[in-house]
């Protein structure tokens, strides 16, 4: 709450500065994200925290202790996420570029908060933090994630095998044709504009509610009507008076369509008026628009993949962990976009998908995605300078298991909050965002990271050395005495 607040203020006086812009989706986003990945920071710090009082650890050296195992992962997690939302600067959408800045300063803000503020309040009240414990005693991690560790160390390639399949398989979603959600639709909740809407609608040509204004030669307007009214998308068009002091006039065109859908915005572009005249109006728009940010994805995704991937080598210190990181990534953002077009066309039946919905899900699922692969594997490569790489990304998974998973479920449930907005197309992505949060939290996180790992061993780490030497023990080691065959 302090952050998203210190947050506010420091965007109000850039603002003010007229160095960035801000609009309602980046005010709504900036809270969710704040207090989704805040507290996924907070949560790594304090049980850590917690971990060193089990093991009898006094408070005034267990906080230290905490803080100095946790801040390296999560400064490199905070970091990524603020990288990739820079990226967004290079975007010719305003909407999507001022994104990058107003939630860049909220991680920021919320980073230093988790290290510093918290620590303080954590040092202060001691114990006294965990309430109403009053005993601290060595705790045997959760079944399930022993579980999950002895699983993996038993079928990995398996389980490689099987998750990849079944994210290709809801990565087909991607290929059901959809529009997209245009200016004024996606209204979840009736309002007044969509009952007068309704009303023009029953009694008018839809596309009179906002026609297309072109400006034209006046000796060529006449012609030009005439021609384009033969046109199967135009219902009428309609010449008016020419501009006084100037040579040019307005040729007004009526579309049979809803001016408002995305299906119009296509049908913009096949109207050959002149070749000097200039064309607006709300579809006009929505077209260019649509154009902008499908240039703005092509750059933006790769661009943000490349400076993920710089920063989790620089982290791990290694380049074939970083490379099959992102790989998985990338197919749980393309499995979650399968499943979300899905559900929204075929289940909902929605009159599209979000024009921006791709290039917002993929930011915030590969920075967030990337986010819980860093708390595993820099805790990893602790555990296998101590044990070797097989067994360390075992006793990892077993040991961040219900942390990182609490943490997945506070981001998804923070994100969840968008679905009750009025607007679909936040609906949408926080939808997106929810639902792929917990894919990578329980599938790819949980088992398929943790396989491949287990699988190439030492070669994760490559080019650098194994962090530690290690004889892999028995995958059996790792399963509770009543769950031995």
């Amino acid at each position: 709450g302090v952050a998203l607040v210190c947050s506010c203020g420091i965007a109000y006086l850039l603002i003010k500065a007229d160095l960035i812009e801000v609009n309602t989706e980046g005010t709504l986003l900036l809270l969710v994200l704040i207090f989704g990945a805040g507290t996924d920071y907070s949560l790594l710090l304090v049980h850590r925290y917690r971990e060193e009082l089990d093991r009898g650890t006094a408070p005034d050296r267990a906080l230290p202790a905490a803080l100095a195992q946790t801040a390296p992962a999560i400064a490199a997690s905070a970091g990524t996420v603020i990288a990739a939302m820079l990226v967004l600067l290079v975007a010719d959408l305003e909407s999507t570029k001022w994104l990058g800045p107003v939630l860049g300063i909220g991680i920021a803000v919320m980073l230093i908060s988790a290290l510093t503020l918290l620590p303080a309040l954590l040092s202060l009240l001691g114990a006294r933090a965990f309430w109403p414990t009053r005993e601290f005693a060595a705790r045997e991690p959760a079944r399930t994630w022993r579980r999950a560790a002895a699983l993996v160390g038993r079928r990995s390639g398996l389980l490689i095998v099987t998750i990849f399949a079944a994210l290709a398989v809801l990565a087909c979603g991607n290929l059901i044709s959809h529009g997209t959600i245009g200016f004024g639709q996606g209204e979840t909740k009736p309002t007044d504009s969509s009952a007068g809407t309704a009303a023009i609608d029953a009694h008018f040509p839809p596309g009179i509610a906002s026609p297309l204004t072109a400006i034209i030669d006046a000796d060529a307007a006449a012609d030009a009507a005439r021609r384009i009214e033969h046109l199967p998308q135009v219902r009428l068009a309609v010449p008016g008076p020419p501009v006084e002091g100037s040579n040019r006039a307005v040729l007004f065109i009526v579309l049979r369509g809803d001016p408002y859908s995305g299906a119009v915005t296509g049908e913009v572009e096949g109207l050959r008026i002149d070749p000097g005249a200039l064309l607006g109006g709300i579809p006009a728009e929505n077209a260019d628009i649509e154009a902008t940010n499908a240039a703005d994805t092509r750059l933006i995704v790769p661009l943000a993949l490349l400076v993920v991937a710089a920063i989790l080598a620089l982290v791990l210190r290694a380049i074939l962990a970083p490379l099959y990181l992102i790989v998985t990534v990338v197919f749980s953002f393309a499995a979650t976009i399968g499943l979300i077009t899905f559900l929204f066309t075929e289940v909902f039946g929605s009159s599209g998908m979000a024009f921006n919905l791709v290039l917002l899900a993929f930011i915030f699922l590969v920075a967030l995605g990337v986010d819980y692969n860093i708390f595993l594997m820099a805790r990893a490569r602790e555990e296998a300078a101590r044990v070797g790489t097989r067994d360390g990304i075992l006793s990892a998974l077993v040991t961040t298991g219900g942390v990182v998973t609490g943490a997945g479920l506070v981001l998804a449930g923070t994100f969840a909050t968008l679905t009750l907005l009025p607007l679909e197309e936040l609906v949408q992505i926080g939808l997106a965002v929810s639902l792929g949060v917990l894919i990578d939290t329980f599938v790819v996180r949980a088992l398929l990271v943790p396989s491949i790992t287990y699988r190439l061993g030492d070669r994760a780490w490559w080019p650098a050395q194994s962090p530690g030497p290690g004889r892999p023990q028995h995958p059996d080691a790792l399963r509770e005495p009543s769950l031995r065959r």
